[in-house]
């Protein structure tokens, strides 16, 4: 990083990826780590899709870049091929109510609480956020000016994350807003177990966050 050079690290078992194997082995800080290295670029892919594109592009990009991936087997979420660039966030579907803003292998899910959250009259916006540092400044305030609460969805620790990334944009703005990070305790993870029972016991499941979304929306009426 202090030499700027054109070397790309990938980091493959994000988050909770690895459940069964303990606390050793979730990588639940790394984003955070990576943020505050100078020169770095942070990506996290959303899907196959994303991750394909993103390799590509990092080939004609020429700053020390970090890559986060899960282990493998993950779902294709986009529907079809996005427009993908370096620094901006994918909008995945427009709405007027709330925006969600999700990273890495919380998409998914992320777009299964968007359908719930549409079946309940929320009109949501979803935007796919892969790159965290430098990060999508323009369509996190255009969500800002157009929406009336934001959400972050990240298989991370609330600390130093997607969520903690957006806080600092928003908190430099003028405006007020209903903002909540989705994300992991700062803790190391007592349980061991499938990604998906470690996400439930973390309070990540889609169910979990979608009542969640509803509570605090429910709250700030």
């Amino acid at each position: 990083c202090y030499q700027n050079l054109d070397v790309k690290l990938i980091g493959v078992g994000e988050g909770l990826s690895y459940g069964a194997a303990g606390a050793t082995h979730h990588s639940t800080e790394d984003i955070s780590i990576m943020r505050g290295l100078p020169n770095m670029t942070v990506i996290c892919p959303g899907d196959p899709i994303e991750t394909k594109m993103i390799i590509n592009l990092s080939v004609r990009h020429s700053e020390p870049t970090y890559i986060r991936l899960g282990k493998g087997n993950d779902p294709e979420v986009h529907l079809e091929i996005p427009y993908c660039e370096i620094g901006k966030g994918i909008l995945m579907k427009d709405g007027k109510d709330i925006t969600i803003i999700a990273t890495g292998n919380m998409l998914c899910s992320a777009r299964q609480v968007t359908d719930r959250l549409m079946n309940s009259g929320i009109d949501c916006r979803l935007i796919s956020m892969p790159t965290i540092k430098p990060l999508d400044k323009k369509n996190i305030l255009k969500a800002l000016e157009e929406t009336r609460a934001i959400f972050t969805i990240e298989e991370h620790s609330s600390i130093g994350g997607l969520g903690s990334a957006v806080a600092d944009i928003l908190a430099e703005s003028d405006k007020k807003i209903l903002f909540r990070k989705i994300a992991l305790p700062d803790s190391f993870c007592e349980c061991i177990g499938s990604q998906e029972y470690l996400r439930e016991k973390n309070n990540l499941s889609v169910e979990q966050i979608t009542n969640n979304i509803l509570k605090y929306l429910q709250n700030e009426n």
